[in-house]
């Protein structure tokens, strides 16, 4: 049967959040509240049949809905300027002058007011009415992540942990190297400034890795 967009949004009867963010959800949520496949909430979006708006990505699910605005004030307008407020990671990069991974970082760290609603990188959706982030504000500017991994290519680690300084970083890859002799032990580099990513080395840093567990295998 036919849904209309009064009986999809009649079945969620919350009160709006003052959070611009709060009254947004993704495909999956809408299809959890609503009790349908992910494919029929895609297209009530593309029919117009929902309040929402497609952020710019590929993914078939990148699609910001507005939650309950019809039920709760009565009025499309003020539905419409929620949408307004939302936008994507690439929209966001190319507004606030960011690299795109550096946005995606700010999003993950939740250093900005943002709302994953997708399963993808890019699946944030992010509140334009926020201050432009400034590296002040952020504060972590540079990221290590020391992986131990049973291959060289640590695709798949089985240990790691973050660190906001170079000297912890390197310390707890000796020690790790030291515990896990026969595994490959990296630390990955990332600058929040402007999105440099690479690997700190034994002899320094570069775009490719070395595994810091060298010295002590036999």
């Amino acid at each position: 049967m036919t849904q209309t967009k009064s009986d999809v949004i009649s079945k969620n009867d919350e009160v709006m959040s003052n959070n611009v963010l709060d009254s947004i959800m993704g495909v999956q949520e809408a299809g959890r509240l609503w009790g349908m496949r992910e494919n029929k909430v895609v297209n009530l979006c593309e029919t117009g049949e929902i309040s929402s708006k497609k952020l710019p990505t590929y993914h078939p699910w990148g699609w910001a809905i507005v939650k309950n605005l019809f039920i709760a004030t009565g009025d499309e307008e003020m539905e419409q300027n929620v949408l307004d407020n939302v936008i994507g990671i690439q929209e966001a990069s190319e507004l606030w002058g960011l690299q795109l991974n550096h946005v995606i970082h700010l999003c993950q760290r939740g250093l900005i007011t943002a709302k994953k609603i997708f399963p993808d990188p890019r699946g944030w959706a992010i509140d334009m009415s926020q201050p432009i982030p400034t590296v002040e504000a952020t504060r972590k500017t540079e990221l290590f992540r020391v992986m131990v991994g049973n291959t060289p290519d640590t695709v798949y680690p089985t240990k790691q942990r973050e660190v906001d300084d170079e000297k912890n970083a390197i310390k707890l890859a000796r020690e790790w190297s030291s515990k896990y002799k026969d595994k490959y032990v990296f630390i990955h580099y990332y600058r929040s400034t402007d999105g440099v990513m690479g690997y700190l080395n034994p002899y320094g840093y570069d775009f490719k890795g070395q595994n810091w567990a060298s010295e002590f295998k036999k």
